[in-house]
C-alpha cells in the first residue's frame, strides 16, 4: 500500500519536543492521538496533538526535546493507505486520477481522469480538458475496484459534438 503525505513539520512548540503541523490532507481527522506517521524511514506515533488555528501541535512519542523536533522543521509527514479513515463518499485524489470515466446511460466511456482540481465549492476532476464537479448531480458511482467512476452527462459537459469539440 502507498503513503501520502499528509503534513510539513513547520517548526519546534515548547520545550518537549512537539512540533508545529501545516496539515497537506483533506482529511485532518486522521491526524489524531495513536496514529503512526512515516518520516523519512521511521515512524512516529502520536502521543497528543491539538489545533491552534489552522495548524496542528503534535507531540511524537519518541520526541523528547527542543532540538530534536527543530532538526526536523521542513520535513514531511507520510501516514499509509491503510491508515487512512474515509468516510463512504471520501476518496484520495491519487486513487481518481487515471480511472475511467463512464456515461451512466450509455455506459461507455467517456475520457479517463487526468488531474483532480481543488476548489472551495467542490473538487473537479479533469475529463479530455473538461472539467467536471465532484458533486453528486454529476457522479453517480465510483467504482475503485474496476476503477470506474459513473457520471451523469448533460450537453455541454464535455463539450458538444455537433459544435466542433
Amino acid at each position: 500500500m502507498p503513503a501520502h503525505r499528509v503534513a510539513q513539520i513547520v517548526g519546534a512548540f515548547g520545550i518537549k519536543g512537539q512540533v508545529k503541523l501545516d496539515v497537506l490532507t483533506d482529511f485532518p481527522d486522521n491526524i489524531r492521538k495513536g496514529a503512526r506517521m512515516r518520516l523519512d524511514d521511521r515512524w512516529l506515533e502520536i502521543e497528543d496533538c491539538f489545533w491552534q488555528g489552522n495548524r496542528c501541535i503534535v507531540k511524537f512519542i519518541e520526541m523528547t526535546d527542543r532540538n530534536q523536533a527543530e532538526s526536523l522543521q521542513w520535513s514531511y509527514l507520510e501516514m499509509m493507505e491503510e491508515d487512512i479513515e474515509l468516510d463512504e463518499d471520501e476518496y484520495l485524489v491519487e486513487d481518481l486520477k487515471g480511472m475511467a470515466v463512464i456515461d451512466s446511460e450509455s455506459k461507455e466511456k467517456v475520457g479517463d481522469v487526468d488531474d483532480v482540481l481543488k476548489y472551495p465549492a467542490q473538487d473537479l476532476l479533469v475529463v479530455n480538458g473538461h472539467l467536471v464537479p465532484m458533486v453528486k448531480q454529476f457522479i453517480q458511482r465510483v467504482d475503485l475496484k474496476r476503477r470506474e467512476i459513473h457520471i451523469r452527462v448533460i450537453p455541454g459537459l464535455l463539450g458538444d459534438s455537433d459544435n466542433g469539440e
